[in-house]
């Protein structure tokens, strides 16, 4: 512990060789969490924080959730102050008053009970602080004249903010912080502050906010756009940092502009040794709403943007498509955290980002020149009504990239909107929503390139279908009142773009304006003619894939004793026959299955398994006489989109293989929906169930597959694979080949294969 103290303690930066020497200009402690802070000369620090800092917090009396100004903004106006006295039994008083016009009496609490105290407050074990729960003792008051009794502080509060609440003070119960990547052996623990002990924010920083916002509120040009500022406002006023609630403000002459964002630790004390006086940096806080309240009327400021961003801001929304350039940029700059944040203080805007990308996607499939950019400048298209961003009318678009950038962000956003298990998904999802105008999806074929032969017994035993003219797949919403459900139009769209010409498959396929394509992707099941790709065709298939396997994947958030009773909307809308047809299932089915199996047999042009070390013959690629199977190969030429793209064909074909969910149950020979465990019990080991195209489309086509040759293509591909795993892993040159990555996955296909063709 140590005491700082204001304007003379030097702040010494350790980074590498190099260090910065600041200065404290500022010290900010919070004793009632979200309420007004107190500036002091000096405090104690503490692990937890600084002494006194947040150690009070409001929480609802019912739920026992803490209460915060994001909801009640009138909590900024509580003023408590704290007074030492060192000949008070508990060192002094916290003093909490409130504006004048409130009629709420003034009052004040221990600042620091002893046990004996604390002993005598009620004790509520349940308090939660966004997840975790912690415990914290109801705050009584000790003055016989307070005006409501030993119930006085929470009392008064609740008058002062109009809802029933308590006054808790944290209890003994540590709360230990969230781990970072940086830092995954965290094993600090904290009062009721939101992330972290301590905050830290620098002048220079914000200087610089402020230099940036007036330049927008003094741009003519329109070229620095801040939506919703009051420019006239923003001219001359000051951003005051207390609207951040920082505990430590620092500066330096030698400070740049965050800074801070790139430390490391900060030492305390020019004689500071070891670890004494040392702060470690261990994340950068997340932005929220309080920055934006006028932190003397607690009233959102007006001059400042406001929480929801409209859908025409595409300024604003267009970075997310244009930003991005891989997926681990969205997954570095779009954090779970900031998600789940945005749900709980935020979900408009969340809406509606989903909305954009989701509307963008549609666009650029529904326009006849994608992939390839448009000759002429930048224009908008349909449903989209501003230029994008900063695209200019002499910049190409990169559509492509654009595509992509809406299935990454998307696809980082649902795992979390799947954890939360509120209302949120299915209205934003699943809601039909009224419409006045037919949506176009998606472009109509009809034909496929390859149809899979069946023999003359396919049909027996099998529900009747549509005549094949009247399953074509609509490319409109046929309700004048009602359109699409989004998660059904996206995931038509989907499917579409893993068969889409110039994206996923080569362009010599397509046929005049009619991209779509539905054509298997490799030879093998289905299929005698091999789709010659590129490696950014299969790069593309990969992150297409890894879209549709996050929305199959809304099953592991079900508990295990409910996986057979409670369906997985997204998979159901694939696998029923009457959402998607067998036209679309067949060439889908073909494409994940020949390559996943593909994948075991390019050793050599037999397509035989692996050996150990291999033969001279089977180093020779039948492409031009290639050499693809020497050791270490792997280390010269990498392949990133063929391991990628073979893993997730794999998970994609077991999620909608495996899934047999309320009206996915197969069906037993009587016709009778199977309502057994999925392990037999003894009275119906002889049962015989079987899928039908109404149950699970996929799992109906692998059972129907009889000719020997399909079978041994199957037997063959899986052997390879597990043989390319043992060559692997079992060499005489340790590391000289690449590690299969799906062999788990192998062997779970080579149960489904035997499950579903026993005979």
């Amino acid at each position: 512990m140590f005491t700082a103290l204001k304007d003379i303690l030097s702040w010494l930066l350790g980074f590498g060789a190099e260090q910065t020497t600041l200065r404290i200009t500022k010290l900010l402690v919070f004793p009632i969490k979200s309420c007004k802070g107190t500036s002091v000369q000096e405090t104690r620090y503490t692990p937890e924080g600084l002494e006194n800092d947040r150690t009070i917090a409001i929480i609802d009396a019912k739920s026992h959730s803490a209460v915060t100004a994001r909801e009640l903004s009138k909590m900024l106006l509580i003023h408590p102050q704290i007074r030492y006295d060192s000949t008070d039994l508990y060192g002094g008083t916290i003093d909490i008053s409130f504006p004048q016009d409130s009629d709420c009496q003034a009052f004040s609490i221990p600042l620091n009970p002893d046990d004996e105290l604390l002993e005598s407050w009620p004790l509520a074990e349940d308090v939660r602080v966004w997840s975790s729960r912690n415990d914290g003792h109801i705050i009584r008051s000790i003055d016989p004249d307070a005006i409501f009794g030993p119930d006085t502080p929470s009392e008064t509060i609740s008058n002062f903010l109009g809802r029933n609440v308590l006054l808790v003070r944290k209890g003994p119960r540590p709360r230990a912080v969230v781990a970072t990547p940086a830092f995954p052996d965290l094993k600090t623990t904290t009062a009721f502050q939101d992330g972290y002990p301590l905050l830290i924010a620098s002048e220079s920083s914000l200087r610089d906010i402020t230099r940036h916002i007036r330049t927008a509120a003094t741009d003519e040009d329109g070229k620095l756009k801040i939506y919703g500022l009051n420019k006239e406002v923003w001219k001359d006023k000051e951003f005051a940092m207390e609207r951040f609630r920082p505990n430590i403000v620092i500066n330096g002459d030698d400070a740049l502009p965050y800074d801070e964002e790139r430390w490391e630790e900060i030492k305390v004390g020019e004689l500071s040794s070891g670890d004494a006086g040392k702060i470690l940096l261990v994340s950068r806080c997340h932005r929220c709403q309080i920055p934006n309240m006028d932190i003397e009327t607690a009233e959102p400021d007006k001059s400042v943007p406001s929480q929801n961003i409209p859908f025409t801001d595409d300024a604003y929304w267009s970075q997310y498509v244009l930003l991005f350039d891989s997926p681990s940029d969205v997954s570095s700059l779009i954090s779970p955290h900031d998600i789940r944040r945005a749900i709980d203080e935020a979900p408009e805007n969340l809406e509606t980002l989903i909305t954009v990308l989701s509307t963008r996607l549609f666009t650029l499939i529904a326009d006849h020149t994608f992939p390839s950019p448009p000759t002429s400048s930048f224009s908008p298209v349909a449903n989209i009504t501003a230029t994008w961003g900063s695209v200019s009318g002499t910049e190409r678009r990169d559509p492509t990239k654009e595509a992509l950038n809406c299935f990454r962000v998307l696809g980082r956003i649902l795992p979390v909107v799947f954890e939360a298990d509120n209302s949120f998904e299915n209205d934003v999802f699943w809601k039909r929503k009224r419409t006045n105008v037919d949506a176009a999806i998606g472009t109509d074929r009809t034909e496929p390139q390859f149809i899979i032969e069946e023999d003359d017994s396919d049909d027996e035993g099998r529900p009747s279908r549509q005549p094949a003219a009247s399953t074509a797949r609509p490319n409109a919403v046929t309700n004048e009142q009602l359109e699409k459900p989004l998660a059904e139009k996206l995931l038509s769209s989907t499917i579409d773009l893993m068969f889409c010409c110039g994206f996923t498959l080569p362009s010599k396929l397509q046929v005049d304006h009619h991209k779509i394509n539905y054509t298997i992707w490799e030879r093998g099941i289905g299929s005698s003619v091999d789709v010659v790709g590129n490696s950014q065709l299969d790069s593309n298939k990969a992150e297409v894939l890894r879209f549709l396997e996050i929305l199959l994947s809304k099953t592991i958030y079900t508990s295990p004793n409910s996986l057979l009773l409670i369906s997985n909307p997204y998979v159901s809308q694939l696998v029923h026959d009457h959402h998607t047809p067998r036209r679309l299932v067949l060439p889908m089915l073909c494409s994940l299955l020949n390559t996943a199996m593909n994948s075991g047999s390019y050793s050599n042009a037999a397509r035989a398994p692996l050996t150990a070390m291999g033969s001279v013959g089977s180093m020779v690629n039948g492409v031009g006489g290639m050499v693809t199977n020497l050791p270490y190969q792997h280390l010269i030429m990498r392949d990133d989109a063929g391991p990628a793209l073979v893993s997730l064909s794999f998970g994609v074909l077991l999620s909608l293989l495996d899934y047999q969910a309320a009206e996915a149950r197969d069906i037993i020979s009587g016709g009778e929906a199977v309502t057994s465990p999925i392990v037999p019990s003894p009275s119906t080991s002889d049962v015989s169930a079987a899928p039908t195209a109404v149950t699970n489309s996929f799992r109906y086509f692998l059972a129907k597959l009889h000719r020997p040759s399909d079978l041994d293509y199957i037997l063959n591909g899986i052997l390879g694979i597990l043989g390319h795993h043992i060559s692997a892993t079992h060499n005489m040159l340790p590391g000289s080949r690449k590690i299969v990555p799906h062999t788990l996955e192998t062997f779970l296909f080579l149960w489904k294969m035997i499950e579903l063709n026993k005979v």
